[in-house]
C-alpha cells in the first residue's frame, strides 16, 4: 500500500488506522499533516511547538466547517514514512528527528522532543525515510 500526499509518502507497514473527532469544527486537516492529542480529539501539530501529544499522521481530509472524523496512522515505530526535511541533512539509521518550525522533521541529536527516527543512511537529503514514534499514553485506546 503506498499513499501520497504533498507532506508524506507511506513506504512500508501496515500502520493501525484509527477514527478520531478533531478538536473543533473550524480546523482543516488535510492527509498528510502530523497531528496531535488536545484533550482525545485531534488537531494539527502545526499549531503547537510542543511534540509531547504527537499521535501520528492524518490519513484523511477533514475540511475546515465540518465534524468529518480524521483516520489517523497511529505512529507505532513500524510503518515507514519518507517526509521533508527543514534542511539538507547528512542521515545515519537511528538518527533522531523533532518537529521544526518550517513544519517539517529536522535533525535532533540530544533527544529532546523526538517523534521520529531515521531509517536510512544517505547523504545531502531534503527528505527521509522515517518511524514515527510517540507515548502510548498520549492516545485513548478505550
Amino acid at each position: 500500500m503506498t499513499v501520497s500526499t504533498s507532506r508524506y509518502r507511506l513506504r512500508t507497514g501496515s500502520p493501525e488506522i484509527r477514527p478520531f473527532s478533531k478538536d473543533t469544527s473550524t480546523t482543516e486537516i488535510l492527509a498528510g499533516n502530523l497531528v496531535i492529542n488536545s484533550s482525545g480529539k485531534v488537531t494539527n501539530m502545526s499549531t503547537v511547538t510542543d511534540n509531547g501529544s504527537f499521535m501520528g499522521v492524518a490519513m484523511s481530509d477533514s475540511p475546515s466547517g465540518t465534524t468529518t472524523k480524521v483516520n489517523v496512522a497511529i505512529a507505532d515505530g513500524k510503518s515507514e514514512f519518507d517526509f521533508p526535511l527543514d534542511a539538507t541533512t547528512d542521515l545515519t539509521y537511528g538518527l533522531t528527528m523533532k518537529w521544526g518550525a518550517s513544519h517539517t522533521l529536522s535533525a535532533q541529536a540530544n533527544g529532546t522532543d523526538v517523534i521520529a527516527f531515521c531509517v536510512e543512511t544517505a547523504s545531502a537529503q531534503t527528505s527521509a525515510r522515517v518511524k514515527f514514534i510517540f507515548d502510548t499514553a498520549m492516545v485513548n485506546r478505550g
